[in-house]
């Protein structure tokens, strides 16, 4: 622990409206396998009354693996203006990959729930100018298969 914080090698993102559930399982596996302070999830690693931003934003610096849950919803997903919520620059699922991309952390897509592998073309465009991001480029890990 480094201040009341786990010290994480695995930042799970997920989307709460998406697959919430596998990303809470993906979490107590991972748990079990390398420990608690080595992972980080929002609600199961933040404390009560943390601020959230700050919380997350660190809890990706300490990381060396950002572990992308996605799932059928994923890049479907809209707010209230029928905006896609990939396309909001203030996202924090887009804000997680885009800056774990940007320090070179490992991104691993992992697909549940029957996802189909996410075309590049209907990713937003602004993530770093080192390549494609991770997302797109690299063989995601299937659960259902």
């Amino acid at each position: 622990m480094d201040g009341g914080r786990p010290v994480a090698g695995v930042f799970i993102n997920y989307r709460r409206k998406d697959v919430p559930a596998v990303a809470g399982v993906l979490y107590d596996h991972l748990v079990k396998r390398f420990g608690e302070d080595q992972v980080f999830r929002d609600c199961a690693s933040m404390q009560a009354g943390e601020d959230y931003p700050t919380a997350l934003r660190e809890g990706l610096e300490r990381a060396t693996i950002l572990i992308a849950v996605i799932g059928p919803k994923w890049l479907r997903l809209t707010d209230e203006n029928g905006v896609r919520l990939l396309d909001r620059p203030k996202d924090w699922v887009r804000q997680e990959i885009a800056r774990a991309l940007a320090r070179g952390i490992t991104v691993i897509p992992v697909l549940v729930e029957g996802a189909e592998r996410l075309p590049y073309a209907d990713l937003p465009q602004r993530y770093p100018a080192a390549g494609p991001p991770a997302v797109g480029a690299r063989r995601p890990c299937r659960t259902d298969e």
